[in-house]
């Protein structure tokens, strides 16, 4: 009995602490990106808040070629999205009109999952929208490479990267824009 006892008070410290983790992932955007230049100095490639920015380089519409790392100086907003993607569509005109706005101040990347939306579908698209930031078409030839590398599980997927290539955001979901233009201030701020 004291067994059984001992052992549901064990799960239920153990589903608190998974609720407590909950918890302490949903912190401002501010302590964040504070925790993230605390932890700069042990940081490693990988998707998470604080980890380097895993790199690729991919081929814009316009035939260039664009690495990430190449891009260091300057924050880096990285938007990934699908034409298909509601939010998505609703979320790029905000993108858009940022990149106007501050756009000499950081860079915008817009990987587009184009291995599912076609290029034609993808470039047409952008046309039609006036997108002018750079679009990124996500092909079968590493473009899963780098879905896998940000743990892209859904989209839009906003990644915020600061001007040493640290991660300093990672937004699963659609973003308003007031929210995309904290984000952007803060870090052309620092």
């Amino acid at each position: 009995m004291k067994q059984a006892l001992l052992l549901l008070l064990l799960l239920l410290f153990v589903a608190g602490c998974s609720q407590q983790e909950a918890v302490q992932e949903n912190e401002t955007n501010e302590t964040q990106a504070e925790t993230a230049v605390e932890e700069k100095e042990e940081a490693v490639v990988g998707p998470r808040l604080g980890n380097i920015a895993p790199d690729f380089e991919l081929e814009t519409l316009k035939g260039d070629k664009v690495k990430l790392s190449d891009l260091r100086g300057k924050p880096v907003h990285l938007v990934f999205w699908s034409v298909d993607c509601v939010y998505c569509m609703k979320e790029l005109p905000h993108v858009e009109k940022l990149y106007q706005q501050y756009g000499e101040d950081y860079h915008v990347l817009a990987l587009n999952v184009t291995i599912q939306d076609g290029m034609k579908r993808f470039s047409e698209t952008v046309e039609e929208k006036g997108f002018t930031f750079p679009n990124l078409a996500l092909e079968e030839d590493g473009g899963i490479e780098v879905l896998q590398n940000y743990a892209v599980r859904g989209i839009p997927h906003n990644v915020f990267v600061d001007k040493d290539g640290i991660i300093q955001l990672v937004t699963p979901g659609m973003m308003d824009e007031t929210a995309q233009e904290n984000v952007i201030k803060e870090l052309i701020a620092k």
